[in-house]
């Protein structure tokens, strides 16, 4: 069979007719207008600015900033309900997002955005990064409780903290000489290493601190793995702060995992009640086996079949040896 692009994991259940909102396209729209899409798009600036942005700074990958398509409601992601009129709230069949969600500084505000634009049974799908594929290899993923404090607080953009955090732990691949910023996760650990500088980190939240400055400054404000995305999402609704069912997170894919959340429709029976310690324990314990997978702990087939093939070789080789060195007495 063959494989499903990102694109079509993305739109999935969707069609070209169906009324749809993509957040922050940038130059690489998964239902671009320009294909025939019954499409709006929702981005931080409009058109003519952000083609100007790629005017001064090229795209690395060459692309034209004509890739840019017209945006219809500019603004912030968190505030998407109330940057789309009220006349087309319930009336979105499907909302997409593309590495966008995890800079966002208040998600809860954002998923109940989304809640309100949705039509019942409408979708929203998303492409995060995993973080044990990025650049944030080293920061420790996000807990319900960060998602609640900025909830609480109604930010409006990251934290002093979070630049911090993110400048500081800035993280690398090297392999065969090159550094990566991202990569399939599965690499020795060794391989991982901080370029990030923790006194030019400090020394920026301190200057920012004093100037009170109100200056826009990104991040990734939530640090997600599969399982760590999907407890975080269980829980928000557990709390009844969000109502859209997580209809599927998927594995990593390259850098990233895949989240389905639909809204339930009207007169839809509820699912039955779970049992919500033992579903949070569950969770809580596959990022654990998350976190040992990435640290290539333990003898387990299963726990390299999602690699890239050469990361496979290499960890089953140091298992065999591994091995051998117990069964020769010297392990």
């Amino acid at each position: 069979m063959r494989r499903k692009n990102r694109a079509q994991i993305l739109l999935a259940g969707t069609t070209k007719a169906m009324k749809g909102l993509e957040i922050a396209p940038w130059l690489a729209p998964i239902a671009a207008k320009r294909d025939g899409f019954n499409i709006r798009t929702l981005d931080v600036f409009d058109r003519d600015r952000l083609r100007a942005t790629i005017a001064a700074h090229p795209d690395p990958m060459g692309r034209s900033p004509d890739l840019i398509e017209e945006v219809d409601f500019v603004g912030s992601a968190t505030e998407i309900a109330s940057l789309v009129p009220a006349d087309q709230h319930g009336s979105f069949d499907y909302i997409v997002s593309s590495h966008n969600f995890e800079h966002l500084p208040n998600p809860v505000k954002f998923l109940q955005g989304c809640e309100i634009l949705l039509r019942p049974g409408g979708l929203l799908t998303m492409a995060v990064p995993d973080r044990r594929a990025t650049f944030d290899f080293f920061r420790p993923h996000t807990v319900a409780g960060d998602w609640l404090a900025a909830y609480l607080d109604d930010r409006a953009r990251p934290t002093f903290q979070q630049s911090f955090d993110a400048a500081a732990t800035d993280a690398r691949l090297r392999y065969n000489g090159t550094d990566h910023a991202a990569h399939s996760p599965g690499w020795s650990l060794s391989l991982w290493s901080v370029v990030g500088d923790a006194r030019a980190a400090f020394d920026q939240w301190q200057e920012r601190r004093a100037s009170a400055t109100t200056d826009y400054f990104d991040a990734h404000c939530t640090v997600m793995t599969p399982a760590s995305a999907e407890l975080l999402l269980y829980e928000m609704r557990a709390l009844g702060l969000v109502s859209l069912d997580t209809e599927s997170v998927s594995h990593t894919h390259g850098v990233e995992f895949f989240v389905r959340l639909r809204k339930p429709r009207a007169g839809q029976p509820t699912r039955p009640p779970e049992d919500i310690r033992a579903t949070r324990s569950r969770l809580m314990r596959r990022i654990i086996a998350e976190y040992a997978a990435q640290g290539g702990q333990g003898w387990s087939l299963t726990g390299i079949r999602h690699l890239p093939p050469l990361a496979q070789l290499h960890r089953l080789s140091r298992q065999v040896r591994a091995l051998g060195r117990r069964l020769r007495g010297k392990g």
